[in-house]
């Protein structure tokens, strides 16, 4: 079989990299949630949006260097890769119930990026990043020497988008907030509308349980 062209495989990859991140919505939805909840930084959000993407990826390749070296039967035969899926998703189920759980005893929970964000960064090591997975694993495909640059690629790609995607979400619902305090300040509700945006964990548990349940139900 013939080598496909580096530069075609270059695009394939960076476009296969933003598709499935657009595509699966607790790749930018969950930080931007979580990060309304917790009142984080946008340094501080972006950060850990970084780490998540990096984790995630690093350990579906983790996942696929054995397919690369010894053969794709290995991945096949130990068919873990749709109980990681399961696994992501259930995961994320049970951490966006148990914000809900908090929002409704009105239980604050602690602003600390790392108790806060250390579930869903376990989260995001289980997730398989198929994609890539099923990029290296093609027989004869790619050059060994070049599997490196394609691995850099699909990473920076993937970790650009998420980031991309966050702060579009961030500066979006800062504008909406803006423009919420102008119309009804001069009506009296300037206190029920912030308190709407800023209230509870209501959002992220709505928002992280909806992405468990897209992956598991939708396989997105």
């Amino acid at each position: 079989m013939a080598l496909i062209d580096f530069t075609t495989t270059f695009y394939i990859v960076v476009g296969i990299a933003v598709l499935h991140t657009l595509a699966g919505p607790d790749h930018y939805l969950t930080f931007w949630s979580l990060a309304k909840s917790h009142k984080w930084s946008t340094r501080r959000t972006l950060l850990f949006t970084t780490i998540c993407g990096l984790g995630h990826v690093t350990a579906s390749l983790l996942m696929a260097l054995p397919a690369i070296y010894f053969g794709k039967k290995i991945l096949v035969a130990l068919d873990i890769q749709d109980l990681r899926v399961e696994l992501a998703a259930w995961a994320l189920i049970f951490i966006g119930l148990f914000y809900i759980y908090r929002a409704f005893k009105q239980k604050a929970l602690p602003n600390s990026l790392f108790l806060v964000g250390s579930p869903l960064f376990v989260v995001f090591i289980l997730g398989p990043c198929e994609p890539i997975i099923a990029l290296l694993m093609a027989e004869e495909a790619i050059e060994t020497s070049k599997v490196v640059s394609l691995i850099i690629f699909y990473t920076v790609s993937t970790i650009i988008t998420m980031v991309c995607c966050v702060l579009s979400l961030i500066i979006i619902d800062r504008n909406m907030i803006n423009f919420n305090t102008s119309l009804f300040a001069s009506a009296g509700r300037l206190k029920n509308v912030i308190s709407v945006h800023h209230a509870s964990h209501l959002l992220p548990g709505v928002v992280i349980c909806g992405c468990g349940l897209a992956m598991l139900l939708l396989g997105v």
